[in-house]
């Protein structure tokens, strides 16, 4: 069996959103956490990063020839995401920028992570989650955009059930108030000492 290189807490890594040839974004992120059961990532306001700026939709989705992807800056929120490798969402811990007032948990469904040279590359699904903060509530996000790409052809109707189907999966954790929800990961801190990383040469070699 093929050993897995697995990343020390503290390290640079980029998480990507890449596929069909592109990377559509791009975040250094310092690891919290890399682990066969558990990946964390932390990224804070003012990071700079890269992104595509409008992301495709329907038929544009497999038409674009060229991405360009512009230079931004992650405001607002500081975020720490959680996943498992092998599963298709993760979960974002948003708390306002230099805060500790938690925002939101925010279920991200996207591709099981595929590790790189540089961290790791997922592809979103459109279709998210938001949790509130004590996780009383939730609802659908970006609804009417994931059911536009199922129409479009860019998800098939057993893909978008797979994909929401997932997400019921996650809400049936939050409702049991099992992991990550029950671990404390609202409490957690990133050391005084990690400084906001920077894109490393070859981010965007797909």
């Amino acid at each position: 069996m093929e050993q897995i290189s697995r990343w020390n807490p503290g390290q640079t890594v980029v998480l990507r959103g890449a596929g069909f040839g592109h990377v559509w974004w791009a975040m250094p992120c310092r690891v919290v956490l890399d682990e066969p059961g558990l990946l964390g990532l932390y990224w804070r306001s003012g990071t700079r990063w890269k992104d595509v700026g409008r992301h495709p939709q329907g038929g544009e989705f497999l038409d674009l020839e060229t991405v360009e992807l512009r230079d931004l800056v992650w405001t607002r929120t500081d975020v720490l995401l959680l996943k498992n490798p092998g599963e298709a969402h993760s979960i974002w811990l948003m708390w306002t920028a230099g805060q500790r007032r938690l925002e939101c948990w925010y279920v991200n469904l996207e591709t099981p992570a595929r590790r790189t040279a540089l961290g790791f590359d997922i592809m979103d699904h459109e279709l998210d989650i938001v949790i509130r903060p004590d996780r009383s509530g939730w609802h659908w996000k970006d609804e009417q955009n994931f059911e536009a790409m199922v129409v479009a052809g860019v998800f098939s109707e057993a893909e978008a059930h797979a994909i929401r189907a997932e997400g019921e999966g996650v809400l049936r954790t939050l409702q049991a108030n099992a992991s990550p929800f029950c671990d404390g990961w609202e409490c957690w801190l990133p050391p005084a000492a990690w400084t906001i990383p920077t894109l490393p040469p070859g981010w965007d070699q797909v």
